[in-house]
C-alpha cells in the first residue's frame, strides 16, 4: 500500500510541476501584457493609490500574488489542475478494471456509460483524498538528477498507457 501511495504522489507531483512550468511558459507569451500593467502601475496616480494602502512596491506584490496563485502546494491553480489530471488517469485505470470485470463476469451486460463515469470518478476522487500527502512535496522538491527525469517520463506516459489499457479492455 505504501508503494501505491508513493507512486500516486509522484504522479500527482509531476502533473503539479508540469502545470507550474506551463504557467511560466504562458507568462513568457503574455510578457507584453505584464509589461504594460507594470508601466501603468508606474504612473504617479496609481502608485499613490498603492502607497495609500501601504504597498511600497506594487510590482513585487503582483509577482508574489501570482506565485501564490500558481505555486501554493495547499491550494493553487497548479494543485487543482494537476490533481484533476492525476484523478483522470486513475479514473481511466478504474474504467479498464471495470471493463475487465464486466467482460469476465457479465459478458452480455449492457451498461450506461454515464453511470460508469460517475462511479469511477467517485472512486478516483476517494483515491485522491486517501493517497495525496503534502509531506511528499517537500521530499520530491529535494530530489535531483536521474530520479526527476525518470519519473517525469513515467508521468508523461501514464495518461496514454491507461487510455490504451481502457481501450484494450473493451469487448
Amino acid at each position: 500500500m505504501k508503494n501505491i501511495e508513493y507512486f500516486y504522489n509522484v504522479i500527482y507531483y509531476f502533473f503539479y510541476r508540469g502545470v507550474i512550468q506551463t504557467s511560466k511558459g504562458m507568462d513568457l507569451i503574455l510578457y507584453p501584457l505584464k509589461k504594460l500593467i507594470l508601466l501603468i502601475i508606474d504612473i504617479p496616480f496609481f502608485r499613490h493609490q498603492y502607497t495609500k494602502r501601504g504597498i511600497a512596491d506594487p510590482a513585487e506584490m503582483i509577482e508574489s500574488r501570482t506565485k501564490k496563485f500558481t505555486e501554493n502546494p495547499k491550494l493553487s491553480l497548479a494543485t487543482i489542475i494537476g490533481g484533476g489530471i492525476s484523478m483522470s488517469v486513475v479514473m481511466t485505470l478504474y474504467i479498464g478494471f471495470y471493463n475487465i470485470t464486466r467482460n469476465l463476469l457479465f459478458p452480455t451486460f449492457e451498461d450506461f456509460f454515464g453511470y460508469v463515469l460517475t462511479v469511477t470518478g467517485s472512486l478516483a476522487f476517494i483515491t485522491d483524498m486517501i493517497f495525496v500527502k503534502e509531506k511528499y512535496f517537500k521530499e520530491f522538491n529535494n530530489k535531483k538528477g536521474w530520479w526527476r527525469i525518470k519519473w517525469s517520463i513515467i508521468t508523461a506516459l501514464s495518461p496514454f498507457v491507461v487510455i490504451l489499457f481502457a481501450i484494450a479492455t473493451i469487448r
